[in-house]
């Protein structure tokens, strides 16, 4: 259920029927129970009756546990749930890489290339998770210092015919050739950084 949600936020549409839920397994059982049993704890702490004693000048209570760190603090702005769900799918990445390719095909143009961001950055990113997340939509492209081939960059260039700036320096795999290649798919490319 909240992995569905997730890629339904994500993707904005519910329609969508996600036949893999390996995401929800792994959520649920990292803390079986003691987010639930820690929430109750504190929801029962709050006086929520306006009638009390209640002598705080805030009218916002503030749930003070170590697993809710400043929970309803009014001193930040709250993320945004999509930046929230795209935050639990970058930290589970390793665990749905195999089923990214399905997962994608829901999700818009920028959150892929988000996913494909935190896939570069945790050293995860190579030709299947390229290849799985390329969308048409996406200008930029920074695969630097990833393990991406010949083959990935121009499976990608297949798809991402728009790409105006591409960062593929420290890419040992990336040779002449699929930049030859990625030239004849991308005539929009006015920024290559390499080297």
């Amino acid at each position: 259920v909240y992995f569905w949600f997730l890629i339904r936020i994500l993707s904005g549409s519910f329609s969508f029927w996600l036949p893999h839920f390996r995401l929800f397994s792994i959520l649920m059982d990292n803390n079986k129970g003691k987010a639930t049993k820690t929430l109750a704890t504190s929801l029962q702490n709050l006086n929520l009756n306006p009638q009390s004693n209640f002598k705080s000048k805030s009218s916002i209570a503030v749930i003070n546990h170590p697993q809710f760190p400043g929970f309803l603090s009014k001193k930040k702005k709250p993320q945004s749930l999509v930046n929230l769900c795209i935050g639990v799918l970058g930290r589970h990445l390793e665990d749905i890489i195999e089923d990214l390719e399905e997962i994608a095909i829901g999700l818009p143009g920028d959150i892929k290339l988000a996913v494909a961001a935190i896939a570069r950055r945790r050293k995860l990113l190579n030709d299947d998770v390229l290849i799985a997340l390329a969308d048409a939509s996406w200008e930029i492209l920074d695969v630097s210092g990833s393990d991406v081939s010949d083959f990935g960059l121009i499976k990608a260039a297949e798809v991402c015919r728009f790409i105006k700036a591409l960062d593929i320096s420290r890419c040992t795999k990336i040779t002449a050739i699929g930049i030859s290649e990625l030239v004849k798919h991308c005539h929009s490319l006015e920024t290559l950084r390499c080297g």
